[in-house]
């Protein structure tokens, strides 16, 4: 049935490529960095199921590959004409 998912996450980067985020606290990146989700279950996978290193990086490869693909065929998908845009599109007023 439905399901509601609250994920609270940390930026790592700026708000733009402008926004070097110097206005950090120094040592707060890498706290986080330590709390990263992705690099901790890659951790237990190590330890408590025991895959190996190499296993992991063709994952993270295949995954890599994967979101590539999909922005490749994004970008080359057609503009929608005009009289298009707006059909299947709801918003509230």
């Amino acid at each position: 049935g439905p399901t509601f998912l609250e994920a609270l996450t940390y930026r790592h980067l700026g708000h733009s490529r402008a926004d070097s985020a110097a206005y950090r606290p120094p040592g707060e990146l890498d706290r986080w960095r330590e709390r990263d989700p992705i690099a901790l279950f890659e951790q237990h996978l190590q330890r408590a199921e025991r895959v190996p290193r190499d296993r992991l990086d063709v994952v993270r490869a295949t995954a890599r590959q994967a979101v590539a693909d999909a922005t490749s065929r994004a970008l080359d998908w057609p503009e929608p004409a005009a009289a298009e845009r707006f059909k299947s599109v709801w918003a509230a007023g």
